[in-house]
This record gives C-alpha cells, structure tokens and sequence, in this order.
C-alpha cells in the first residue's frame, strides 16, 4: 500500500509542477507534464519498481549469499547488496548488483511484519549495510 501511494505522489508531482510555473502557455505545460510523466515510468521501470524487472522476492541463504526473484524471466541469480545500501527505523533501500544488471529495492515498515523487520535489519547490519539512523545521515 505505503509504495502504491508513493508512486502515486511521484505521479502527481511530476504532473502537477509544470503548471505551477507562470508565462507558458497550456500546450507547453501538457508537454512538460507528458515528459516528465514518461521519465518517471521509465525511471521506475529501470530501477526495478514494476515490469518484468520488478523484484518479487529476496531470499536470504545460509551461505550468506542474497538470491533475488525478478518478475519475469522467473529466474533466481546471486546477487551481491551493495554498501550504497542503507536501512532506517522505517525505511530499507537496497541496491544489488550481479555479473550483468543492477536493481534498486525500496522496503518500508509496514510491508513486513516486525518480527521479519527486525531479522533483515539485523542481517543488513552484518552484511555492512550502514544504519543511517545511528549515522545521522544517509548515503
């Protein structure tokens, strides 16, 4: 729900800017929101946020090795969670990177229970994964 309403926002702000700024004319605003609107989907569509380059599923295993799921192809790789990851009381974004691709994951709170929060933390933190809330800054 919480990433539905982000994307929702993102949406709204890049259609609303251009109609904020005075002395253009509508033809232009429309080409400003269009553009923007466009950049944005192929943004989130790069980053791993819908299609087929969504992640769906990220299993931590035992050798300590991260496998994640992308929507389609179905196919499981390792990948590598990169030390630009940073993770706070509410908020987990994750970058990944393995041979050929990178992808991007942003987690909030309520999408997991506390419980399974407080076990990615935790391995987050063993991983190298900085805490940006003991930091005070985000990387």
């Amino acid at each position: 729900m919480q990433r539905l309403l982000v994307t929702l926002l993102q949406y709204g702000v890049c259609s609303i800017m251009p109609w904020l700024v005075s002395g253009m004319s509508v033809g232009s605003k429309v080409l400003l929101s269009a553009a923007a609107i466009s950049s944005l989907s192929v943004a989130l569509f790069y980053a791993g946020w819908w299609g087929r380059r969504r992640v769906k599923r990220i299993t931590w295993q035992q050798s300590g090795d991260w496998v994640l799921t992308r929507a389609s192809p179905s196919e499981t790789t390792p990948w590598i969670l990169q030390a630009s990851s940073f993770a706070t009381p509410l908020l987990m974004i994750l970058r990944w990177r393995c041979v050929e691709d990178s992808a991007a994951v942003l987690v909030f709170y309520g999408e997991m229970t506390t419980s399974e929060w407080r076990r990615w933390q935790a391995r987050l933190r063993l991983h190298g994964c900085p805490d940006a809330s003991t930091k005070g800054h985000l990387q």
